[in-house]
């Protein structure tokens, strides 16, 4: 057998030998004839003195390939392979880098991106602008639509962007009334208004809700049709007061209004609106509420106006009403109504939320009323039968006790009978004397 030797001109216990994997065999091979000979020591002697060595430092060396070994086949080769592909793959990478900057750099950056958005968009929905700024944004805008609890905590829980559009504030409302006027809402759907002389831009909806249909009964009466219309005027006051415009919206995606929970700040809410904001993603407008009609149940209009706050995506003023009608009728208008001089806003954008804004109301009107009049049938149906009830109990109580004492005095009557000295002695056979005559 036959083996070379490297010598390491460094520490020699530092580091595993400088040897290729068929040299170690080789030493693994000699290491198993030295012990298996019947003269080991001799047989050390004999080796190192074949390959010019110091038998100490043959035995050292073997001990040394020994260990190794037992090391390296103690890590796993999953484990080995994985750490050679990631070693490769990062070399591979640094000399792609090198040689190509400009696309290493874009890589880079998405990554980043990617990580921001993923990280900030179950919170906030990626703010990208947070203010109105000229030239660079247009008002609030986030990625994806934000979660209300967002909404909440950055803009109706701060006082810094609640003001009032200056192109609002000179504006009374006998103007808004004549410009709504100008407006001319007779059927319904949708429509975009051509400006005029006190509005650059304006659209309104409108949705027709029949209170006939509410009921399911065939031979309904007036007395139940006037319970009705009172339930869904309630509802559409409660409605308005409590500015649930969006609660029944078709695509919660399109435009949704959220309002405070604490009641300190009731009059502002903000309305978020896809394809409003910058790049055409969700836009938020700040409101507040100029005037509120909605207590006096007993008249026929109910309304509810807010203006857009100071620095917002566009300046003008959301109009809503509820009118009676007289074939058991309600009304549901909404306008948005853009003054001279104010920050504009897309036809498309403005037709979608008017559009679905009142068919909300609409819709939460008839869906309360419904649910009104549900429980006020199971209340009465549940009333009507535990009428029943206890009036049969009672009747078959007075039964059972009439027809106990029926018994009783047919029995009274047969012992009257049987017995001629009855009611002259009692069972002791003494005979009764009258109370009158009785000794105490």
């Amino acid at each position: 057998m036959y083996a070379t030797w490297t010598p390491n001109e460094s520490d020699g216990a530092s580091g595993p030998l400088p040897l290729s994997q068929q040299k170690r065999q080789q030493l693994l091979q000699l290491e198993d004839a030295i012990r298996t000979s019947p003269d080991p020591q001799g047989t050390l002697h004999a080796a190192a003195a074949s390959i010019h060595m110091d038998p100490q430092d043959l035995l050292s060396m073997l001990e040394r390939n020994h260990a190794d070994m037992q090391q390296t086949a103690s890590t796993p080769r999953a484990t080995r392979r994985l750490v050679h592909g990631v070693g490769t793959l990062t070399m591979a990478l640094t000399h792609w880098t090198r040689r190509h900057v400009r696309q290493a750099t874009l890589l880079l950056t998405l990554l980043v991106v990617s990580l921001y958005v993923l990280q900030t968009a179950p919170t906030s929905g990626t703010v990208i602008s947070s203010s109105r700024r000229p030239l660079l944004s247009n008002g609030p805008t986030t990625l994806f639509r934000p979660p209300i609890l967002f909404v909440q905590t950055q803009m109706l829980h701060s006082d810094t962007h609640t003001t009032i559009s200056p192109v609002l504030a000179n504006w009374k409302r006998q103007e808004w009334m004549r410009a709504m006027d100008q407006l001319q809402v007779q059927e319904d759907g949708s429509i975009w208004h051509k400006s005029t002389s006190n509005l650059s831009q304006a659209a309104s909806a409108q949705v027709t809700l029949d209170l006939t249909a509410l009921t399911h009964d065939a031979d309904e009466d007036d007395e139940l049709q006037a319970l009705v219309e009172e339930l869904a005027w309630e509802q559409a006051a409660f409605v308005l007061k409590s500015k649930l415009l969006t609660e029944r919206v078709a695509d919660p995606n399109a435009v949704q209004l959220v309002v405070p929970t604490s009641s300190n700040n009731d009059k502002n809410a903000v309305l978020v609106v896809k394809g409003l904001g910058d790049y055409k993603r969700y836009g938020m407008v700040g409101l507040r509420v100029a005037e509120q009609r909605v207590n006096d149940t007993l008249q026929d209009e109910l309304c509810l106006s807010m203006n857009t706050w100071a620095n917002s995506h566009f300046d003008g003023r959301l109009h809503v009403s509820v009118t009676k009608q007289a074939n058991n009728e309600l009304t549901i208008r909404v306008y948005l109504m853009i003054p001279k001089h104010g920050n504009r806003i897309a036809r498309n954008t403005a037709l979608s939320i008017v559009h679905h804004m009142a068919s909300s109301i609409a819709d939460s009107i008839r869906i309360r009323t419904q649910q009104t009049l549900a429980r006020r049938h199971q209340s009465n149906s549940f009333s009507k039968s535990a009428k029943t009830r206890a009036q049969t109990r009672r009747k078959t109580r007075h039964d059972m006790e009439q027809q106990m004492e029926t018994m009783s005095t047919e029995r009274r009557r047969k012992w009257h009978r049987s017995n001629p000295n009855v009611g002259h002695y009692r069972p002791s056979n003494d005979r009764l004397k009258s109370p009158l005559n009785a000794m105490y």
